[in-house]
């Protein structure tokens, strides 16, 4: 349930709402670049990918096309 119905009201804390979620962010960023300039320096271990997996280099990567072929049944 909403404690105030003006319009004005809300839509000023959604702005300042915002601003902090874009400074956290900004330090989250910073935080991480820091962190992965550190590992660097120190000969470090590979980048880490979005999910917190480290990435592989899989030279068996095979990039292929298939076609769907279903099957065609006549019933009597």
């Amino acid at each position: 349930m909403l404690k105030s119905e003006d319009k004005a009201d809300i839509d000023a804390k959604a702005q300042a709402l915002a601003q902090a979620a874009q400074k956290m962010g900004e330090r989250m960023y910073a935080d991480a670049q820091a962190k992965a300039q550190a590992g660097q320096a120190q000969g470090g271990e590979p980048q880490q990918a979005a999910g917190g997996e480290a990435k592989k280099d899989d030279g068996n990567v095979v990039d292929a096309e298939f076609t769907e072929v279903k099957d065609k049944k006549t019933g009597s």
